[in-house]
C-alpha cells in the first residue's frame, strides 16, 4: 500500500509540474474520441468497428510511448520538451507498431473471453515504455521483456489494468449521460475532450512511474559477479 501511494504521489506531483504537456501529449486520443463517438452510432458499419478499434487501440499505445519518452527526459535531469518526445516516437514507431500489433491482436482476440484479454492487457502493459527504452530489437524481445517485467507483481498491475478499463467504461457512460443533457454540440464536445484527455494523462503518466520503479527495483537486485546485489 506505501509503494502505491508513493507512485501515486509521483504521479500527481508530474501532473502538476507538467499540466499541459502532458494534455497535449494525449492527442493521439483525440483520434480515438472521434472514432468512439462513431462507433457509439447505431448507424455505424460492421467495416468501420473493425478499423475503429485498431486505430483507437494504436492511437492509446503512442499516446503513452510519448508521455514515458517525456517522463524519461524529466527522470534524467533534463528539462523535457513535447516535441522531443514526439520525435522520439517518431524513430520508434515502426518498432512500435509491429510490437504493438501482436500485442493489440493478442488481447482483442482473448476479451472475446474476457480473462485471456485481461491477462495479455498486464504483461504487455510496458511494452510501450520498453520499445523506447530497449536498442531496436525485434517485436518478440520486446514482448517477453514486458512479460519478464510483470513477473513477480502480475496481480497488482492485473488490478491496475481492470481499473484503467472501469476508469474508462464509467467515463464513457459519464460522456453519454453529459451528451444526453448537454444542449450544444460544443457542450457536448469540450467536457468530453478534456475529461477523456485528463484521464489518459494520468493513467500514463502512472504507468511511466510504475515502469521506473520496477526497472530500478529490478536494477538494484541484479546478481554481480561475487554474488552481491548491486
Amino acid at each position: 500500500m506505501s509503494t502505491i501511494i508513493s507512485l501515486s504521489r509521483q504521479t500527481f506531483r508530474l501532473l502538476f509540474l507538467f499540466p499541459l504537456s502532458l494534455l497535449a501529449l494525449q492527442g493521439f486520443d483525440l483520434v480515438s474520441e472521434l472514432v468512439l463517438y462513431y462507433i457509439d452510432d447505431p448507424q455505424a458499419s460492421r467495416l468501420f468497428y473493425a478499423v475503429g478499434f485498431p486505430l483507437v487501440w494504436f492511437m492509446t499505445v503512442f499516446a503513452t510511448a510519448a508521455t514515458f519518452d517525456f517522463i524519461r527526459q524529466h527522470h534524467r535531469g533534463v528539462k523535457p520538451s513535447v516535441g522531443r518526445a514526439l520525435t522520439a516516437l517518431g524513430a520508434r514507431l515502426w518498432s512500435m507498431s509491429k510490437t504493438e500489433l501482436i500485442a493489440g491482436l493478442a488481447v482483442m482476440m482473448g476479451l472475446l473471453i474476457v480473462l485471456p484479454g485481461l491477462y495479455f492487457l498486464t504483461v504487455y502493459l510496458f511494452v510501450p515504455c520498453l520499445v523506447m527504452t530497449l536498442p531496436p530489437s525485434s517485436a518478440f524481445t520486446y514482448l517477453a521483456e514486458s512479460k519478464q517485467l510483470t513477473r513477480g507483481r502480475f496481480w497488482p498491475l492485473f488490478i491496475l489494468s481492470v481499473c484503467i478499463i472501469a476508469l474508462s467504461v464509467g467515463l464513457n457512460e459519464l460522456q453519454n449521460i453529459w451528451d444526453a443533457t448537454a444542449e450544444s454540440v460544443l457542450g457536448r464536445v469540450l467536457p468530453r475532450t478534456f475529461f477523456s484527455l485528463a484521464l489518459s494523462s494520468a493513467i500514463n503518466t502512472f504507468i511511466s512511474v510504475c515502469f521506473f520503479h520496477f526497472t530500478e527495483i529490478d536494477a538494484c537486485s541484479t546478481p554481480l559477479p561475487n554474488g552481491s546485489t548491486k
